[in-house]
């Protein structure tokens, strides 16, 4: 109500003032660009409002309570999914495997098609076996989404838990062990979503620069 409202008044207050700058004498095509202005200019303050209004309103949101018992809910054993297409992460799955919860094992599930990143692959789940497992599919359908139902597919019978992870992410060492408990809250509970933040240590301009996006998006609208 508050992006509607505050929407249409501004269109209310400028929409006839261009209007009443016109010519009646302009030509046909001139009258028409002018119409697709005021259409474009009025989607920009649309996106404007909604921007600044969730902004605004998300300082009353109240913070979510932070569940912290200093227990394990459980020992459910947890699969942790790390998707990769070409772009692996060595530093990422070392914090997949730097948790402070024992149940858990990692399994990379790859769709690199670069031979290089493959190699690379290969050579960190050798070094790393007891703990790293490797999933590769012989036909890459579905994208990302298809990557981890191939996965799910093969087991959702061996884990109670499956926890999904990006390539460039970097997990907190309490990433296992601090969103269990969340699920002892209630028997719907399904599934549950950690916070992200961006990565100060980006290695190029436009990722510094985009970095600031990233976290308002996920402080302001998430």
């Amino acid at each position: 109500m508050a992006i509607m409202g505050l929407w249409l008044l501004i269109v209310l207050y400028f929409d006839p003032k261009i209007f009443t700058n016109i010519n009646e004498q302009v030509p046909i095509l001139t009258y028409v660009l002018i119409l697709c202005f005021v259409l474009l200019l009025n989607i920009f303050w649309l996106y404007a409002v909604y921007h600044l209004t969730i902004s605004l309103f998300s300082v009353f949101c109240k913070s979510p309570e932070i569940i912290n018992n200093g227990k394990r809910s459980t020992n459910a054993r947890i699969a942790l999914l790390y998707t990769t297409k070409n772009d692996f992460s060595k530093n990422a799955v070392l914090s997949c495997l730097d948790q402070d919860y024992d149940e858990f094992d990692v399994y990379i599930l790859d769709d690199s098609t670069d031979a290089d990143q493959i190699n690379h692959i290969d050579q960190f789940v050798l070094q790393r076996s007891e703990r790293v497992f490797l999933v590769r599919r012989n036909i890459k359908e579905g994208f990302k989404a298809g990557n981890l139902n191939n996965a799910l597919n093969m087991l959702s019978n061996n884990y109670e838990y499956f926890a999904v992870t990006d390539a460039d992410g970097i997990l907190p060492r309490n990433f296992l062990s601090g969103l269990l408990p969340y699920f002892s809250i209630d028997k719907s509970v399904g599934f549950v979503q950690a916070n992200q933040r961006s990565n100060p240590r980006q290695t190029n301009k436009f990722s510094r620069d985009l970095s600031l996006n990233t976290d308002l998006h996920w402080k302001c609208y998430l």
